[in-house]
């Protein structure tokens, strides 16, 4: 749709729910037309520019000012129109709890992109929302300039469905048998002590997991042992253990952690009750 309409998109969504990993993809199978920059965490103009310069090829080392890049990028985009897709698009705005200026590589965005029919893609958690309400808030930014170039506003599932999960593990993991399978969906289906289930990530980490295991047992492929070690001596222990320490109460009595997102049902779809799902000694 930003491709066809040149406009502006966002894709908002909870952490580890493939978003990430889907639009570099489909960056990398429309490289003719789009361009994936993945944004730091400790952003400022400069690292900005240099990382749309490395995507659109432009001259990026370390002596090329903000200023330079700036305008080269902006030359070279009001005359190609390739799309730019920006990854956790949150880091665009300040990250201070307490911020005293406009956010103003959004502003670069609305104005030197936007209004020349460069098509952006944002794709972000729902850190963004909560940033836009703190540049209001704090330093009067007029966020409706920024909405009205926002064409489409696409908000994701909580979690990814059954099907999908299912063809993500049989992608990473060829070759594994149907049990190996309904462990891998079973442990990134799981709730800990109210975080939320790790969905597509969660499958990413048995993948990486089962796989250590096979090669330091001298095999290139994965078996259904190598996955359940991989969740039950390793994912399960250091789950629990982490969330444990984020639910203890601070000082005033306040739980550190609380919940992001309903977990799924081990079956469907259908939100679970409050109470999040307590894990097994072993899940299986």
């Amino acid at each position: 749709f930003a491709i066809s309409s040149r406009r502006m998109a966002i894709i908002a969504g909870w952490e580890g729910r493939g978003k990430s990993e889907a639009a570099k993809a489909w960056c990398r199978i429309h490289l003719g037309e789009a361009r994936f920059v993945d944004l730091k965490a400790v952003t400022s103009k400069t690292t900005v520019f240099r990382a749309i310069a490395k995507a659109l090829g432009i001259a990026s080392t370390y002596s090329r000012t903000a200023t330079e890049m700036q305008s080269r990028i902006e030359d070279v985009l009001e005359r190609s129109r390739i799309m730019i897709v920006f990854d956790e698009a949150h880091y665009l705005f300040n990250q201070g709890a307490r911020i005293y200026t406009r956010p103003e590589l959004v502003d670069w965005i609305d104005t030197a992109l936007c209004n020349h029919d460069v098509p952006v893609g944002l794709v972000s958690t729902p850190q963004l929302i909560k940033c836009v309400k703190r540049a209001e808030t704090q330093v009067g930014w007029n966020w409706r300039q920024f909405r009205r170039r926002v064409r489409r506003w696409v908000q994701l599932a909580e979690w990814n469905t059954d099907s999908d999960l299912e063809a993500v593990a049989r992608k990473i993991m060829p070759g594994i048998s149907q049990s190996g399978i309904k462990l891998a969906i079973g442990y990134a289906k799981m709730s800990l002590k109210g975080a939320p289930s790790r969905d597509i990530s969660g499958l990413g980490d048995v993948a990486m997991e089962a796989k250590l295991l096979g090669e330091a047992a001298g095999r290139q492929t994965i078996t259904f042992e190598d996955i359940e070690r991989a969740v039950n001596e390793h994912l399960i222990p250091s789950d629990t253990g982490f969330a444990e320490r984020m639910a203890e109460p601070d000082k005033h009595g306040r739980r550190a952690l609380q919940p992001a997102v309903k977990a799924p049902l081990p079956g469907g779809l259908a939100p679970r009750a409050a109470t999040p799902l307590q894990p097994p000694k072993r899940l299986v």
